[in-house]
């Protein structure tokens, strides 16, 4: 299966789902890393991911530049053609899963840990919840 991992950062695949990025790796499935470009990208490469770079902000609040996000990822999406995409941060489970049910590609979101946007309630909770 060719599969894209989406997170806000090279460092949180590298970091966190190590273990999971080499079972896949060595299952035989091809991976794409959709991530922000970091300091992370060759320890990802090395692990085996085509790293492809995603511009986002990942603290930011500005739905502007998150339309921009869920365009960027469509597109990305649109062109990597994955047989389904992991998700491992908020606003990539989020607008990921919006890219990818626009083209109909199977999403499966990972949430480890609740984001600040959920523990501050206000607008943004009720925005957060909503999305997801």
């Amino acid at each position: 299966m060719r599969l894209v991992l989406t997170a806000n950062s090279a460092f949180n695949p590298v970091n966190f789902r190590a273990g999971l990025v080499r079972a896949l790796v060595a299952d035989g499935h091809r991976l794409i890393a959709l991530v922000p470009r970091d300091a992370h990208r060759p320890a990802l490469e090395a692990m085996g991911c085509r790293v492809v770079d995603l511009q986002m902000d990942s603290k930011g609040l500005s739905l502007l530049r998150d339309a921009g996000l869920l365009l960027r990822m469509r597109r990305a999406l649109r062109r990597e053609q994955p047989d389904a995409v992991l998700g491992f941060t908020i606003k990539n489970n989020i607008y990921g899963a919006h890219a990818a049910w626009i083209l109909a590609i199977p999403f499966l979101p990972n949430v480890a840990a609740l984001s600040t946007a959920f523990l501050n309630g206000g607008w943004l909770t009720y925005v957060a919840e909503r999305l997801y």
